[in-house]
């Protein structure tokens, strides 16, 4: 079975990347077997189409712009894909426009019209899926805490939120939101989603 890929993007973007005419080309390639954009694709409004078909995808393509920073719809995409520890794909006009927790994933530079860019996009797919099969979690595998709601999920300083409370994160995006407690031992304290952990379980890392 190959990839089936979402490509999260602002309708505003649209026709300046050339986005439909990219899916339609890039679902073409060996190992691509659907590439899904919701203008095309949906029959329905824009959340239903994402609770439909966002579980089944492996890969987001998220399209970084200006307009995409403003996008709730946006957010929500690639929010989902995080909280589910899928793999995303940056590929941004300026590196400013990157969402902030996902400026470490490998992504590409796009100025414009995405065809262009279209075999890069491709073996930038294949080479994520290479690192991934090859890659070891930079955390232990064990029990930490939700910062906000203090349910148990496993500990992974990257993704210190359960699923729902993740999802409530992301609808604002504020890096510097404070919350409840340390990611790793569980005690009240004032975290925050780059910095989850008290000082003395920081001091163990």
């Amino acid at each position: 079975m190959g990839f089936k890929i979402f490509i999260s993007y602002s309708t505003a973007d649209s026709e300046q990347f050339q986005v439909e005419k990219f899916a339609t080309n890039l679902q073409k390639y060996p190992t691509i077997d659907e590439v899904l954009i919701w203008e095309k694709d949906s029959k329905d409004n824009i959340i239903s189409y994402m609770n439909e078909n966002l579980e089944k995808c492996d890969v987001l393509l998220l399209l970084c712009t200006d307009n995409s920073k403003k996008s709730k719809s946006v957010k929500l995409e690639w929010g989902a894909f995080l909280a589910a520890d899928k793999r995303i794909i940056p590929i941004f006009d300026k590196v400013e426009n990157i969402p902030f927790i996902l400026k470490s994933m490998l992504g590409l530079e796009c100025k414009g019209n995405l065809l262009k860019t279209i075999d890069k996009v491709y073996q930038l797919i294949l080479k994520t899926e290479e690192k991934l099969e090859h890659s070891k979690p930079d955390y232990e595998i064990n029990t930490g805490f939700c910062i906000r709601c203090h349910i148990e999920i496993p500990i992974n300083r990257n993704r210190p939120y359960c699923r729902d409370c993740f999802e409530t994160w992301a609808k604002f995006g504020n890096s510097d939101y404070v919350d409840n407690y340390c990611h790793k031992c569980g005690k009240n304290y004032d975290s925050t989603i780059n910095y989850p952990l008290c000082d003395e379980c920081y001091s163990q890392t």
